[in-house]
């Protein structure tokens, strides 16, 4: 019965039928256009991207190459825990790029101010865990050491003047009008 059904149906015209069923479909499905999510592209999204690729970066030079990271930083002999804890690092390092992969498809600011918050967190620990290693443990550490805590500050300094200027806009009359239409223009789609 079914072979006989298809028998009298036109595959070409099945096609453009089931295509235009397509077409429509995604036009429903397709999210809303805001002026928040154009609001997202602009700085945020190159914010995100850089913070991305700087992870990535790190991570990757960790992995890699822990062996030559360390010996230009430390004055004491290396040995195997070293590298792993080095190559794990970078691993940590590189993982932590989701944060700001996935922020670049998120719609509202308070949604971006966790992720900000999340790389602001960690920026914070690390280059603590810096500072204290490098104050704790001075003579096995080589001058060298301050490059990466500057470059750990420059990214912490980032961080937080993000979180807190999503902070400040969160607060604008402009943000919260946006925040409600944008709540609104999701519940009328759903």
């Amino acid at each position: 019965m079914l072979l006989e059904a298809s028998a009298d149906l036109d595959p070409a015209q099945d096609f453009d039928e089931l295509a235009h069923a397509c077409n429509e479909l995604t036009d429903q499905l397709k999210p809303f256009e805001c002026s928040e999510r154009a609001a997202i592209q602009g700085i945020h999204g190159a914010l995100y991207q850089l913070d991305t690729i700087a992870a990535v970066s790190i991570g990757l030079a960790w992995i890699s190459s822990p062996q030559w990271l360390l010996n230009r930083q430390v004055s004491l002999t290396l040995d195997a825990s070293h590298e792993l804890c080095g190559r794990l690092m970078g691993l940590f390092f590189v993982c932590s790029h989701v944060i700001s992969a996935h922020a670049m498809h998120i719609r509202s600011h308070s949604d971006l101010a966790i992720a900000a918050e999340t790389r602001a967190v960690l920026c914070i620990f690390i280059l603590s865990a810096q500072i204290w290693s490098q104050i704790a443990y001075t003579k096995d550490w080589s001058g060298k050491h301050w490059i990466g805590i500057s470059l750990f500050s420059t990214w912490t300094v980032i961080a937080v003047m993000y979180r807190l200027y999503l902070w400040t806009f969160m607060k604008s009359p402009l943000y919260q009008t946006q925040d409600r239409d944008l709540r609104e223009g999701t519940k009328k789609q759903i």
